[in-house]
């Protein structure tokens, strides 16, 4: 497979690479070692100058002492015992004898390391107010790198932190969206319950309203049958009155009439008598 402008892929190169022969590898490798002698003998050239030290460190920098464990064990690294172990089973070793030994023995490395810190501690300060220590890093085109990169790290600090102010505006906004809702929703619930209660009322009202309004009318209905049955009542008693004052009127009238025909049988038979009295006294 060829890439457009017609270089081949690394795949490819190791793949033809590693089907080439022996003959056919040679004279790269041959190319190879010699390039390699060159470069070992630059190289140590460039470290016997002390420049290679200088760019990994300033040599004006105080160096920082050994902790007291290190400067012993670099002082039991050398006995032959120790010597022929690989680096991680001796530092192994030397972990488990350190914890072991006795204070006394520890107090000399301990009290060594104490004074040179003190002293480190000093020179640094000095080091660092001086400014050698930025000028070393701009001499070597570290304090660029340094600078980018805690430009880089303070960007994303910043980053985060307006992400943060963002989120904490957008959840106070949500907050007060919901109270907003909530409150909104508690002054319709209580709107539909006042209006409830203003139906309730009113239907009670009109309910009350009407049994006032029933019971009225019972009672109108009540007061004019009573006053039709009294209006009955005394007409009965008028009409019986009327009819008992008819009957003594009429029982008067009979006797009257019969009073009078008694007058007038007795005027009659007077006259009779008379007449007759008279026929006989002619």
């Amino acid at each position: 497979m060829q890439r457009e402008n017609g270089v081949k892929s690394t795949q490819e190169v190791a793949a033809a690479w590693k089907q080439a022969s022996p003959t056919d590898k040679q004279p790269f490798v041959q190319a190879t070692a010699a390039d390699v002698v060159v470069y070992n003998a630059s190289f140590e050239k460039y470290k016997a100058s002390g420049k290679y030290d200088a760019w990994r460190r300033d040599p004006a920098k105080p160096k920082r002492p050994l902790t007291a464990f290190f400067a012993w064990a670099r002082q039991e690294r050398l006995a032959p015992d120790m010597a022929k172990l690989p680096v991680a089973q001796a530092a192994k070793v030397l972990g488990s004898n350190w914890a072991k030994l006795p204070a006394d023995s520890k107090a000399p490395f301990e009290a060594k390391f104490e004074a040179a810190k003190a002293a480190y501690d000093t020179d640094m300060k000095v080091y660092k107010d001086s400014g050698a220590d930025t000028a070393w890093l701009k001499r070597t085109g570290r304090l660029e790198i340094i600078q980018k990169a805690e430009a880089k790290k303070q960007a994303q600090k910043d980053r985060i932190k307006e992400a943060k102010v963002k989120k904490m505006a957008s959840d106070a906004k949500a907050k007060e969206n919901a109270k907003a809702a909530k409150e909104k929703a508690a002054d319709k619930e209580k709107a539909a319950a006042k209006k409830a209660a203003k139906v309730k009322a009113d239907k009670a009202k009109e309910i009350k309203a009407k049994a006032a309004k029933a019971k009225a009318t019972k009672a109108k209905a009540a007061k004019i049958k009573a006053a039709k049955a009294a209006a009955a009542k005394a007409a009965a008693a008028k009409k019986a009155k009327e009819e008992v004052a008819k009957a003594k009127a009429a029982a008067a009238a009979k006797g009257k009439s019969a009073k009078e025909k008694l007058v007038v049988a007795k005027a009659a038979k007077a006259a009779k008598a008379k007449a007759a009295k008279a026929k006989t006294a002619k």
